[in-house]
């Protein structure tokens, strides 16, 4: 049962945050001053300067892990028809994968600290903790007729 509620976790935020409707909701930041994007997102990881431009950082990035069961091949019985003794039969037990999720969303701003864009970058899941900011900036932020789908 744990298994089951961790992967139905895992798909809601793949969906939340791989959709178009999450970039979206960030360009919402655009032409605004930096102290916004710092309100709805935080205080930034990260700042570096290109030119006369400064970038600002959020992100973060952890290992997740989780277990599924070893399958092993069956055998054929002719019995069973053409394909109806070959299968994956689960008992060998249990392996651990291991993966990065990760998200890093930029802000590249000019010198009068206005952002000229927004781009983000996650591994599908990475951006779950940001979705609900990303929510909120476009319920606050977006013009009565750009509002995206949900």
């Amino acid at each position: 049962m744990a298994r089951l509620l961790f992967l139905a976790f895992v798909t809601m935020s793949v969906a939340a945050c791989t959709s178009n409707n999450f970039g979206a909701r960030l360009d919402h930041l655009e032409g605004r001053h930096i102290d916004v994007a710092v309100e709805y997102l935080g205080i930034p990881d990260n700042q570096f300067a290109i030119d006369a431009r400064e970038v600002f950082v959020w992100g973060h990035q952890t290992l997740q892990s989780y277990e599924r069961p070893i399958g092993t091949y069956g055998g054929y019985d002719s019995s069973r028809g053409v394909f109806g003794g070959v299968g994956i039969v689960f008992g060998g037990g249990y392996t651990r994968d291991t993966y990065l999720d990760y998200c890093e969303i930029k802000a590249l701003v000019n010198a009068d600290n206005i952002i000229e864009a927004m781009q983000y970058e996650t591994s599908g899941s990475g951006c779950y903790e940001y979705s609900d900011a990303a929510k909120r900036i476009e319920a606050d932020l977006a013009p009565p007729d750009a509002a995206t789908p949900p």
